[in-house]
């Protein structure tokens, strides 16, 4: 399962015009998270997005993803362009606080030691659910 991390809170359908885009990632073939994401990432696999749910940082909203496709598209103002974008249906969401998240067993890797998110955008591991 791949694991995605949205700290920014971006609203990707809104950056891209594409209705159910949940997540992106700027192509760069250097980049650890865009290769894994672009290997990962396929039709009828599953995601988890993690973001905050709240200005304060204090809860978290985990979306479980069905991924449909990717596509290679940029923001519709033209700002940032070459992006894959992963396109999917939320099939189930939860919102927890931050410190409950990361100490449940499905989500604690996107967390480091002191609780807060770790560094990077996009985290795979082997998930027990």
């Amino acid at each position: 399962m791949l694991h995605l991390m949205n700290t920014r809170n971006y609203i990707h359908s809104t950056l891209y015009g594409i209705s159910n885009a949940v997540y992106d990632r700027q192509i760069n073939l250097d980049d650890f998270s865009y290769n894994l994401l672009n290997k990962q990432a396929k039709p009828g696999s599953h995601a988890i997005v993690i973001r905050y749910k709240d200005a304060l940082k204090l809860e978290v909203e985990i979306d479980t993803v069905l991924i449909a496709n990717t596509c290679v598209a940029s923001y519709i103002d033209g700002s940032l362009n070459d992006c894959l974008v992963v396109v999917g249906e939320v099939v189930s969401s939860e919102t927890m606080t931050k410190v409950e998240a990361a100490q449940a067993a499905n989500y604690s890797k996107f967390f480091d030691k002191n609780g807060n998110f770790k560094t990077g955008k996009s985290v795979q591991f082997t998930a027990e659910m």
